[in-house]
């Protein structure tokens, strides 16, 4: 895997590289960290009275499901 991350790094222009583990979470907030850091400061997409046309409930699902999946490391039913 090393030898193909610096063929990679000789063939294109990375600022940086980050080794990350989706078994056990390593490096991946430091990676995101620094995605995020790219990102350009401005006014916000939606303004606050924007309503979303999902349900509430729905959204509280999404969320759910995002936390089991990020703390089980396993697929789920979608039914959860």
């Amino acid at each position: 895997m090393v030898e193909n991350v610096l063929s990679l790094m000789n063939e294109l222009p990375f600022d940086e590289v980050f080794y990350i583990s989706s078994l056990d979470g390593n490096n991946v907030e430091r990676m995101l960290n620094k995605a995020i850091s790219y990102l350009p400061e401005g006014e916000p997409f939606f303004s606050e009275d924007t309503e979303n046309l999902q349900s509430e409930a729905f959204m509280i699902s999404e969320i759910i499901r995002e936390k089991i999946l990020l703390l089980t490391h396993e697929e789920i039913p979608h039914s959860v």
